[in-house]
């Protein structure tokens, strides 16, 4: 059993506080046979929030998206603590990328994913059957627990670059998912204003380690197939920066970018700057 590792990361403002209220995530995770618990806690959000979660995986990385779904409509700050627990990994080193969401449609001024942060873990044990659930309660609340099944994912869209270290310009090669879209109809065009079926409202964007968007290289209807965008960090300093590219595909109740109703896949990738 490996011990439980703990990674202090850069704590976000949440929506309504003071730079006096900001505290600090902190993610841990505990490692068990084929099974990990990856733990976000100490969450400064609105004590108002409700939060569902989201697991993707490809290859040996994980994204957890945590979104709220209700947003700031109390004007009181509290300490979320939000765990999900997978088992049924294969054998192998992850890396597992953390995100919360939170909905313009929910209140907030606009449509904001925070990167929390990433955390590393190996798994050595044969896999087992697949499962997935995630918790959260509040400090607020501390008697209350919610909790949700969830599906792991394998995310069946791609992301690279390369080359990787660069300077100052990489090459961002991406692939959109094809099959069928949410309303069951494969196949189509893009139309100008909606995306024709099978398609999906891509964007691709690169932030830096502090969650600051840098550039938006994407954000429009594609169909599926692979793509290739530069990305030139002439004006920018060296460093680690984070590519990540949202998809959500066209059908019912998708009627623009990233709609309430949408399913969304989100990859991450790291790009080194070395000047």
């Amino acid at each position: 059993m490996i011990p439980l590792r703990r990674i202090i990361v850069l704590g976000m403002l949440a929506a309504g506080t003071t730079a006096a209220a900001q505290t600090t995530d902190s993610l841990f995770v505990r490692v068990s046979g084929d099974s990990i618990s990856i733990q976000d806690v100490r969450a400064v959000e609105n004590c108002a929030s409700l939060f569902t979660s989201a697991l993707t995986i490809s290859h040996n990385a994980l994204t957890w998206v945590q979104t709220d779904t209700v947003g700031p409509i109390a004007r009181c700050i509290c300490h979320f603590d939000m765990e999900v627990s997978i088992a049924g990994l294969a054998p192998g080193s992850y890396l597992a990328w953390v995100y919360r969401d939170r909905r313009k449609v929910h209140h907030y001024s606009s449509d904001t994913m925070l990167f929390i942060g990433t955390i590393v873990f190996t798994v050595t044990t044969p896999a087992g059957t697949p499962e997935v659930r995630a918790f959260y309660q509040s400090d607020c609340h501390p008697t209350s627990v919610t909790e949700e099944a969830v599906t792991l994912v394998p995310a069946e869209m791609s992301l690279c670059n390369y080359p990787n270290p660069f300077n100052p310009v990489t090459t961002i090669e991406f692939r959109v998912a094809g099959g069928e879209s949410r309303s069951g109809v494969g196949g189509g065009q893009t139309g100008s204003g909606m995306g024709g079926a099978g398609s999906s409202w891509v964007r691709l964007a690169v932030y830096d380690m502090l969650g600051r968007e840098v550039g938006v290289l994407v954000n429009e209807w594609k169909r599926p197939g692979m793509y290739t965008v530069q990305f030139d960090g002439a004006r920018l300093s060296s460093g680690v920066y984070c590519c990540r590219l949202q998809s959500e595909p066209s059908g019912e109740g998708v009627s623009g970018p990233f709609s309430e109703h949408g399913a969304q896949r989100i990859l991450t990738t790291m790009m080194v700057l070395a000047k």
